[in-house]
């Protein structure tokens, strides 16, 4: 184990620690305490963000070293510098536990005895309530700003800051491309891809100089700054702006109906397609799709680069029976049949032993390339099946697999119509009665007095 120590120093912006003299000011006690104590540090890791949050990289570095024993303990200059939230409270106090020799020099507490800890604790109870005492008197301050119609963050994209407490004010030369793509966008003829193609060509670029992405035209299209008004997104409070509007409320209702109507999602509906992820294009080698639109199944290739390759299911049958797609594509679809052709394997497999199964496996991961011979420990075996007579194989199964299908399917339909048929000629059979019913009862009266009337 090692006998330095490492020395963490924290600021909670990037300004204060470019222009403040905290950080050399912690530095500096660090360092005092250090050779009074007769600590040797061997490095030192600086960090410029917010205790607030739990995703400090520096800290968790800090807490990875002392994990892993290569430092005997950290030095920290006071307890609001190492942790402002109980979360990573309790990972120091977990290395604590372990042995770690965690110090806070302003603090001067022993951490490994019982009245220091609670001293300690109650210290870092008081800093994360701190933290959330400032989130709440900045949210007081941003509402009262909200409410005097100023929106207190930096202006939107297509709006000038003018200083604090000012209104913004719209930028000459976005304004009116952004007013534009509002109108573009309200008219439902262009989708979030195609609006940001456009306005690039038109000549918009964000405060970067970099094209606006399709997550930045999102926010855009939902703010409802451009439209006069001032959302609070903590609360969802709407307030009146005093800025200039770039659009209108009209035009701002339509663009969130286009982006309401285009957001609905609907309940995925799961398909098995017969030849599903069996056939392939030509053009690009990849699987096509199966859609279904208006009662009938398609396969289309979703490659960009492919436009037009579609083909009905019903000419994939016939060209399937015919032998058209048995080895070469057709020309006039730019489909071929994937080997082995829609899931003939398990068939083929199934008919071979149980010594073959493997080998056969295998036989159909080399049918793309039909120069490949399988071999058995480097020698050529004649015994084993080239991949051309395993297509031809699986070719002759699958297409009396396809042939049986219809004729169960065809004999299947002729007995429920002949049983429709039997049904409707059969004559209505008088209900049943249970036993002890009053029906039943009065039937067996009418029969015993029509018996004795005729005996009689």
């Amino acid at each position: 184990m090692s006998s330095s120590y490492i020395a963490y120093l924290r600021v909670s912006t990037i300004r204060q620690g470019a222009t403040g003299v905290s950080l050399s000011e912690q530095r500096l006690a660090i360092e005092q305490y250090a050779a009074v104590q007769n600590l040797r540090i061997s490095r030192w890791l600086t960090e410029t963000q917010s205790a607030a949050g739990r995703r400090r990289p520096v800290f968790e570095q800090v807490l990875d070293l002392l994990r892993k024993h290569q430092a005997a303990g950290v030095l920290i200059h006071r307890i609001d510098r190492g942790a402002r939230n109980l979360y990573d409270w309790a990972k120091i106090g977990e290395l604590i536990d372990l042995g770690a020799d965690v110090r806070f020099v302003h603090d001067g507490l022993d951490l490994h005895s019982r009245g220091g800890r609670l001293a300690a604790d109650i210290q870092a109870v008081v800093a994360a309530d701190f933290v959330r005492n400032l989130r709440e008197e900045t949210m007081k301050g941003m509402r009262g700003r909200f409410r005097q119609g100023l929106y207190p963050m930096a202006a939107p994209l297509g709006y000038l800051d003018n200083g604090r407490a000012k209104p913004k004010t719209s930028d000459p030369e976005r304004a009116p491309l952004l007013r534009h793509a509002f109108e573009r966008y309200a008219s439902g003829d262009l989708t979030l891809r195609t609006l940001r193609l456009e306005m690039h060509m038109a000549g918009l670029r964000n405060r970067s100089g970099r094209p606006v992405s399709i997550n930045g035209w999102s926010r855009i299209l939902n703010n409802l700054f451009y439209a006069g008004q001032l959302r609070l997104r903590r609360t969802g409070e709407v307030f009146a702006g005093v800025h200039e509007p770039l659009i209108c409320q009209g035009l701002f209702e339509r663009v969130q109906e286009v982006l309401r109507r285009r957001s609905t999602r609907q309940a995925r509906v799961r398909h098995h397609f017969t030849f599903r992820r069996q056939l392939l294009c030509t053009r690009c080698g990849r699987c096509v799709v199966g859609e279904l639109k208006k009662g009938r199944v398609y396969y289309r290739c979703h490659n960009r680069s492919c436009p037009g390759v579609c083909v009905r299911t019903d000419r994939i049958d016939a060209a399937l029976l015919s032998g058209v797609l048995r080895k070469n594509p057709d020309p006039t679809t730019c489909i071929r049949v994937r080997i082995p052709a829609w899931g003939c394997q398990k068939s083929l497999n199934a008919k071979l032993p149980l010594q073959q199964k493997s080998r056969s496996l295998s036989d159909f991961s080399e049918m793309t390339h039909p120069e490949t011979r399988v071999t058995t420990g480097g020698h050529s075996n004649d015994s084993i099946r080239t991949p051309e007579d395993v297509v031809e194989e699986a070719w002759v199964i699958g297409k009396e697999q396809l042939q049986k299908a219809r004729e169960e399917q065809e004999r299947l339909a002729r007995e429920r119509q002949e049983k429709e048929r039997a049904k409707k000629s059969e004559p209505a059979s008088p209900p049943a009665y249970h036993p002890n019913s009053i029906q039943a009862i009065l039937g067996r009266w009418d029969s015993d007095s029509a018996a004795g009337s005729s005996g009689g």
